[in-house]
Parts: C-alpha cells; structure tokens; sequence
C-alpha cells in the first residue's frame, strides 16, 4: 500500500513527500511540468525527484506509514524481509518472506530539506506490530491504524 502524499512547506521551499513501500520520495514541485507546455523529448526537463531515501538499504522496514504533524514527520510499522532479497522479490513477494512485522516508529525533525532523511527511532514503541499501517490524526492525537497487506 502507498501512503497518501503529503506536501510541506519549509520557509520559500516546498516538498512533496511520497512514502511508497521501498522508498521515501522528496519530489520539487517548481521541476514539474505541465504536459501541456512539453516542446518533445529534445531538451527533457530535470526529474521533479531530487532525494531518494531507500528504507532498507538506510535500515529500515519496508511499507512503513508516513504521517506529518507540523515539522514533525512519523514513519511507523512496516515489515523486515528476509537478508538477501532481491528488491523485484520484496516488491511481488516471491520468494521473500517477511521475517518481523515492525511496531517500531522513527521522526524526523524536518528543520531544513537536507534534515527530512534524518531520522530517530521515537522513545516509545507501539504496542502491537503493524504491517502496511495507516497514520493518521484524530483530534489531535496519532494513530496507527492496521489495513490490509
């Protein structure tokens, strides 16, 4: 499952975080262009993507869920594949098997663009392990909620 993308804005600059299950994107919007006004494949634009965190290769779970409260960004839950899975096998779930489902959560204190990829695991676990969870807030309180796989 994919997180639902969250933009934020930092002083003039603007970020648009998609958490997907292997990476956490941080996409420029000013490098995004209107279909409309693309003159052909002759002078392509630069990618709106310009920092890929991938969560298992930094160590961290895959399919984590991604929620922002003000500067504040929370990833939690997620699931640790088996070592030595290729990156195809984690994505369709062949051959990998998930070892631990995580009921950790990491924040990043999102201070400057460069800070967003810097994360801390938080003093407090969840109580129960979730996989693919959803984050969301409920007057003014965090939950992490279970869903599908």
């Amino acid at each position: 499952m994919y997180s639902k993308p969250v933009w934020f804005k930092m002083s003039d600059e603007s970020v648009l975080l998609v958490a997907t299950p292997l990476r956490l994107l941080l996409i420029d919007p000013s490098r995004m262009t209107n279909p409309e006004n693309n003159t052909g494949f002759q002078n392509p634009p630069p990618p709106p993507v310009f920092e890929v965190f991938n969560f298992l290769e930094m160590g961290f779970p895959m399919g984590m869920g991604l929620f922002v409260n003000g500067s504040t960004m929370f990833l939690a839950g997620g699931e640790i594949p088996c070592e030595g899975a290729s990156r195809d096998a984690m994505c369709l779930r062949r051959k990998c098997k998930i070892i631990k489902v995580s009921s950790f959560v990491y924040v990043s204190e999102m201070t400057s663009i460069e800070s967003i990829t810097e994360f801390h695991k938080f003093s407090v676990d969840m109580l129960s392990s979730k996989q693919n969870p959803l984050v969301t807030s409920i007057e003014g309180r965090i939950y992490v909620l279970s869903r599908a796989a």
